[in-house]
């Protein structure tokens, strides 16, 4: 069993904070992962719910595993690669394009983020690694960033490795690297450090492996736990005397033949070891040359990447290291993965708006072209759909929830449902200036004000954006409903200001601008004095005002607006083509001249914009026969 916070849509206006709301929420939840997770010295296994639409939205590996051909149909998971604290902090990214990484579970992170292909994470983590490599870890971050092909990491492992060797074999992490990553250390030529300290690190590696494999730590273990490579790759030529004595014979790790061409070379009666590397590490001299092939650029001759080869060309008279080359060029993005290039969850659900991937319910609505009709198909997504709006989470996940995958909306245009829609993505388009959305969302407004001010953003609104709604003179709604709307809106706003819900404090929060923009005279009696009188919220004078209104005492008010809002005229023309008296012989839709039907037609126009209810067609009795219709509109 969970608790719900009450009413939390309308305090989390965004996509993004409500998603951050369902992290590890059973709300909506249709998937759960079963990891480990470590206290101290011991183990146990946690449940973390989730949601398949925000983490399919996220990656395409969870896109296949929930709605590919092969999805996987398990309620849980098992993950046993994942641990507790990853895994929860990568569906923190997930959920809200938020990470707090920390040492404890940033490699953990990674690899998440590489497994389920989240690049932005990735880069996020490999940053977090970058800003904090230091001595003390950089052979524990190098594993996982050769790993994941981390080669930008893996560079800075490597020069920091090359830059401060003696302080990074000190580390714990250098005892715990593989034997092949030693083998790659020991034969590196750019290490910063005397061999006989890598000597002792090497030495301490190979007792501490043979405590791990349970072996008895002496000379032939170690260095058949080493191999022959690696012991090879040591340059005891190049130590000192007293110090191949004093620690390297003490080790018993070569053998005699070794021990006897190392002396000869220390002691000058060999020039060179026929067994051993002789020279020096390069990166013990620090003597890097550094070659610029430009020494400037020349604005007007712009030299590019155009598709010929280009090259440099040099020679030395001695081997030589190349530390490194730069390469300038484009960086280009691959749409494949549409994932990796919609890097918040807000451009994420916005590419989902309208959008056939993940769908998995359809509505049928109207869409009205110039000269006609049809029918048309708005794919959308239940789970973003449900976060907006609480009637949209009764419609899905109630008891009665719809299992159609097709709705139809008779009552709902194309434009509008899909700019409604738009605003449960997208509710604060009036902070980014995006004035043709927002003309589009009073657009949605007036043409559904009661579903619109039935969501949870109309309570969340500002009190001056509340009193150009209730100023608007084109909503398509009844006056009472609006009035229990403003109503709900003063409760909310004293809840969020922790002061009682009365009426009088409920008016001082709307204010007089608000109240007198409200036009009481045009509700039914019924309705004003079992709802608005109740309120509390108006003053005597006020009720006797509109009281007289409404029971015709008086033709008009002397407070308030008395004239119902244009969107919700319902005086309806209707004009007569025949009068019922006219008779007109013949006249039907008969054969006419040639091969076709004779067309009829009626013509009129209108001084401003007007909005066609209906047509009626007559025939002839106990007769069926087919009848084309075409609506043509001209503007002048």
């Amino acid at each position: 069993m969970f608790t719900v916070e009450k009413n939390w849509r309308a305090t989390r206006p965004t996509i993004k904070e409500k998603t951050k709301f369902l992290l590890n929420s059973e709300l909506f939840s249709d998937i759960k992962f079963v990891v480990r997770k470590i206290n101290g010295e011991s183990e146990s296994k946690q449940l973390i719910p989730a949601h398949k639409f925000v983490l399919s939205i996220g990656s395409p590996v969870f896109e296949a595993m929930f709605f590919s051909d092969l999805a996987e149909n398990e309620d849980s998971i098992t993950l046993p690669d994942a641990e507790y604290e990853s895994l929860l902090e990568f569906f923190h990214f997930m959920y809200g394009d938020e990470v707090n990484l920390s040492g404890s579970n940033v490699m953990g992170v990674l690899y998440l983020a590489k497994k389920y292909m989240v690049p932005l994470l990735a880069d996020k983590c490999n940053e977090y690694l970058q800003d904090n490599l230091d001595p003390s870890n950089a052979f524990s971050v190098l594993p996982s960033a050769e790993k994941y092909d981390e080669k930008i990491l893996v560079d800075r492992c490597w020069k920091m490795i090359d830059k401060l060797t003696k302080r990074a074999v000190k580390s714990d992490g250098f005892l715990e690297i593989d034997r092949p990553l030693l083998e790659q250390v020991v034969k590196r030529d750019t290490l910063t450090i005397e061999e006989i300290e890598l000597f002792k690190a090497v030495d301490l590696w190979a007792t501490k492996e043979c405590e791990r494999q349970r072996l008895t730590a002496n000379g032939s273990v170690k260095r058949g736990i080493l191999g022959e490579d690696l012991v090879r790759a040591l340059r005891f030529p190049t130590m000192k005397q007293e110090e191949f004595t004093s620690i390297v014979l003490n080790s018993d790790i070569l053998t005699n033949a070794e021990i006897k061409d190392v002396n000869k070379h220390l002691s000058s009666v060999a020039t060179s070891s026929t067994i051993f590397p002789d020279t020096k590490r390069s990166g013990v001299s620090n003597d890097i040359k550094i070659c610029c092939r430009l020494v400037r650029l020349c604005a007007q001759h712009q030299w590019k990447y155009n598709g010929r080869k280009d090259c440099i060309d040099f020679s030395a008279d001695k081997d030589i290291i190349i530390y490194g080359m730069y390469l300038f060029g484009v960086m280009l993005t691959i749409e494949k993965n549409w994932q990796t290039t919609k890097l918040t969850i807000r451009e994420r659900t916005t590419f989902m708006l309208n959008n056939e991937i993940f769908s998995d319910v359809k509505f049928v609505v109207r869409k009205i072209n110039r000269e006609s009709e049809t029918k048309q198909l708005i794919p959308a997504h239940k789970f973003v759909l449900s976060i907006g709006s609480p009637v949209f989470e009764a419609m899905f996940y109630g008891d009665l929830a719809e299992t159609k995958d097709t709705i139809e909306l008779p009552d709902a245009e194309y434009e509008s449902l899909l700019e409604f829609f738009r605003f449960i993505i997208l509710p604060s388009a009036e902070k980014y200036d995006e004035k043709k959305l927002v003309e589009r969302c009073w657009k949605v407004i007036d043409k559904q004000t009661e579903q619109a001010m039935k969501s949870d953003g109309f309570v969340g609104i500002d009190k001056s954006f509340l009193a150009t709604v209730v100023k608007r003179v084109t909503l398509t709604t009844k006056e009472i409903e609006l009035f229990k709307a403003v109503d709900l809106w003063a409760t909310k706003e004293c809840e969020r200001q922790r002061l009682t819900a009365n009426g009088s404090v409920k008016r001082d929060i709307l204010g007089e601008e608000i109240i007198k923009a409200i036009h009481f005279p045009t509700m039914k009696l019924e309705e004003f004095v079992s709802v608005v009188l109740d309120s509390d919220l108006l003053h005597k004078a006020e009720i006797k005002d509109i009281i007289k209104c409404l029971s015709s005492v008086v033709t008009s008010s002397t407070i308030f607006p008395d004239t119902k809002r244009c969107g919700v005229s319902s005086d309806i023309k209707q004009c007569r083509r025949l009068d019922s008296k006219t008779e007109v012989p013949g006249w039907g839709y008969g054969y006419g001249y040639g091969n076709g039907y004779r067309k009829d037609g009626i013509h009129f126009s209108a001084d401003k914009d007007i909005e066609l209810h209906g047509l009626c067609f007559f025939g002839s009795h106990e007769q069926s026969y087919s009848v084309n219709l075409e609506l043509k509109g001209h503007k002048h």
